[in-house]
């Protein structure tokens, strides 16, 4: 026996520690508390049972807030010094400085020519000084290598600061999830009480996975299990981007080529095939994986011999899918491999798109290998295809033996599973987005 204080050994007889003088009780009951505690109140498969219910998926409850990603890019907005109100949309990647060649050009004369450069890495957002005359600062810090941002940090670069928002600062603050509650063990249960559980637990997981079974199925069909269209399945999805082209620095960008133009214009999305046998592109710059992605296509102007729609999973300029329609009426579904057309579902006429200048809503659902198509809520096909499996989305024209298709996009919206992110991806070496249908 052992004095609690100090740790010297006691003699059985022992109601004061000779050592330090702290009063011992003479009650065995204290000497084997914490013996008796882990021999006999706490039996052997609870620590097993403790691992069970630690390893348990916490209930949607538990969640707290949903995180839905805001449509919007990250911006940096002058909170002081010249230009003080100015806003900066972030792309994967921006140089800060004075020189005109920077994304974000600061008038001020203690800002190196090229000071600073914010890019997205590692699933946020970093700044890195450019070896500049004056330093870079964050919170007041001066940073010596890659310094990560967080939500409304300020950069001071000069005379100027800049304040950093992940979200655009008008929307509301997402809320941090709630705590998760701690395990309460129980007593011991007896054998019969589990094995019943266990049986009824197995029917139940049967069951669930019965109906999982025949609910994808019914969502890739374009119909629930209770025999809604789409539109209601996506209740249970989580909108993770949406764009109505009122912003032009959403991310599409703007050319202006011999033979095409993309751009913005009256909150809408245009892209133009001046000449014969043109494909032409934009792209968002966002990975995705599994989604249901839909947009509204106009075709303004120009002859109905055409192509347009979505383009997706675009692992490059060179590895894709589309899915488009055409001003009279068929749909198709193809790829690009290493810049050659592979058909996955050749040119099918249908009743359901509307044909010449018209408008048509254009979907396509993207689960694991399977690809849905749908125009104007209606059901086309379904292809199995495992070729790509997740890259960015983009959207598409394509002149055949006339020139001068335009088609202007509106409401675009992707759906995905809670807690997915529309990343932004790396830019790649620009290219000459246009090229033969």
């Amino acid at each position: 026996m052992k004095c609690p204080h100090c740790g010297a050994e006691l003699m059985p007889d022992d109601d004061r520690c000779a050592q330090c003088g702290t009063e011992v009780s003479s009650s065995p009951s204290t000497g084997l508390a914490e013996e008796s505690t882990s021999s006999k109140e706490m039996p052997e498969q609870d620590s097993t049972l403790s691992e069970t219910i630690q390893g348990l998926p916490l209930p949607d409850d538990f969640l707290g807030s949903t995180l839905i990603q805001i449509p919007r890019l990250p911006r940096l907005v002058i909170t002081a010094g010249v230009g003080e109100g100015r806003e900066f949309k972030l792309r994967a990647k921006a140089t800060v400085g004075r020189a005109p060649d920077n994304d974000i050009i600061l008038e001020d004369p203690k800002v190196s020519r090229h000071h600073a450069v914010i890019a997205f890495t590692e699933e946020r957002y970093s700044i890195t000084d450019l070896e500049s005359a004056n330093g870079t600062f964050v919170n007041g810090i001066r940073i010596r290598e890659s310094h990560p941002l967080r939500a409304e940090d300020v950069i001071s670069l000069g005379d100027t600061e800049l304040t950093f928002y992940e979200v655009p600062p008008s929307k509301t603050a997402l809320t941090k999830p709630f705590a998760q509650p701690v395990p309460r063990f129980m007593g011991k249960v007896p054998t019969w009480a589990w094995m019943a559980g266990t049986a009824v637990l197995i029917l139940c997981l049967v069951a669930v996975g019965v109906m999982a079974l025949l609910r994808g199925s019914a969502l890739l069909e374009g119909k629930t299990a209770t025999g809604q269209d789409t539109p209601a399945a996506l209740a249970r999805l989580t909108l993770i981007y949406s764009d109505d082209f009122n912003d032009s620095e959403t991310g599409w960008g703007e050319f202006f080529e011999p033979d095409t133009v993309r751009q913005y214009g009256g909150s809408r999305y245009h892209i133009i095939a001046k000449e014969n046998d043109v494909f032409t592109w934009s792209k968002l710059g966002r990975d995705f994986t599994d989604f249901v992605l839909e947009v509204d296509a106009t075709q303004d102007q120009g002859p109905s011999n055409n192509g347009y729609g979505l383009l997706f999973r675009s692992e490059d300029d060179e590895h894709f899918y589309r899915f488009g329609i055409s001003g009279d009426g068929f749909y198709f579904l193809d790829k690009s491999v290493g810049g050659e057309w592979v058909p996955v579902i050749d040119w099918t006429e249908s009743p359901y798109i509307n044909r010449g200048q018209a408008s048509n809503r254009l979907k396509v659902t993207c689960a694991g290998p399977q690809i849905t198509l749908h125009v104007n809520d209606q059901y086309l096909a379904t292809a199995t295809d495992d070729s790509y499996d997740h890259g960015d989305i983009g959207l598409f024209a394509i002149s055949f033996a006339e020139p001068n298709v335009h088609i202007t996009f509106d409401n675009l919206k992707v759906w995905a599973a809670k807690g997915t992110l529309a990343v932004p991806l790396t830019p790649a070496k620009p290219t000459d987005e246009s090229s033969g249908p």
